[in-house]
């Protein structure tokens, strides 16, 4: 019998960014949601599993598609609608979906955080700011200015980023935590922390970094989450031989 390649993938998959002891949200269902016939030939990367990244997989002859936010990140689902379209595409073409959430955030090697802080040159980079045993975010050392940090920002992501700049001029320590973590301002205010880099937040955070004379920078949920799932799906495939492909968003929240 045939070795089933998909498997193999994915339990490299699983130990390698340690699935199964890590805390996720309900809705995360971390590891391998669809099932395919076990062959892979292409592994595919994307931020969601939304119905314009599947067809884009199809075009683009995908047996295993690695995202960020799984097709359940809404709840569970009846299948109508374009839930079914995106289930049937997945079954008639054969390919398997893979989900990391929470795991590839914290990730020490290709976690979002670590490799946006890398990318923005932050030095003495530390995990930190506990949740569920676990540090959700890092921390590091910075020596630019509040404007060289925003435009370092839009020229790394493509996007211009949210700003509210009531700290120092100059910054010196950053704390992030990419995607929908801006409500942890609080937080890292009260862990010492006065300049705070994120995806997206809600309207209270505003006020609150004002108040509190921090720098709070808004960079894009999907934006500042690309980096964990392009990285891991680029060692896997030179783990296993594989061709990898790129699947891309409009999404600007």
């Amino acid at each position: 019998m045939k070795e089933n390649e998909l498997l193999k993938i994915v339990a490299w998959l699983d130990e390698y960014l340690d699935q199964k002891n890590i805390p996720d949200y309900p809705n995360a269902y971390n590891g391998l949601q669809v099932e395919n016939s076990g062959k892979v030939e292409v592994i595919a990367s994307a931020v969601d599993a939304s119905l314009d990244t599947i067809k884009e997989a199809v075009e683009k002859e995908v047996d295993l598609l690695i995202v960020h936010h799984g097709l359940y990140w809404q709840g569970v689902e009846m299948l109508t609608d374009s839930w079914r379209e995106k289930c049937k595409l997945l079954l008639d073409h054969d390919i398997a979906v893979y989900s990391s959430h929470i795991p590839l955030d914290i990730h020490p090697e290709v976690g979002n955080n670590v490799l946006l802080a890398k990318a923005l040159d932050l030095t003495d980079i530390e995990h930190c700011l506990g949740w569920k045993n676990i540090n959700i975010g890092v921390k590091g050392k910075l020596k630019k200015s509040r404007d060289t940090l925003a435009e370092d920002l839009h020229n790394l992501l493509g996007i211009s980023p949210f700003t509210c700049f009531r700290g120092e001029e100059l910054i010196d320590d950053l704390y992030i935590i990419t995607g929908g973590a801006g409500t942890q301002i609080r937080t890292i205010y009260e862990n010492g922390g006065r300049n705070f880099l994120s995806g997206e937040g809600t309207q209270w955070t505003v006020p609150y970094a004002e108040e509190k004379k921090m720098n709070y920078i808004l960079a894009n949920h999907y934006a500042t989450e690309t980096f964990g799932v392009n990285k891991i799906t680029e060692l896997a495939c030179s783990q296993f031989n594989k061709r990898k492909e790129l699947i891309k968003s409009n999404n600007q929240l």
